[in-house]
């Protein structure tokens, strides 16, 4: 059951992104650029 919920919020988090993104992103392009941004690695302390 907690899946379902996460995946539903998950969602509505990607839509609401969509919703106030500049450029018109369609949904499963912006899922593919999170997922590989997410998981980057940056230096905060450069």
């Amino acid at each position: 059951m907690i899946q379902i919920w996460t995946a539903l919020i998950t969602i509505l988090v990607l839509k609401y992104l969509k919703a106030f993104a500049k450029y018109n992103w369609y949904l499963s392009n912006l899922v593919a650029f999170l997922r590989i941004n997410l998981f980057v690695k940056i230096d905060l302390q450069k």
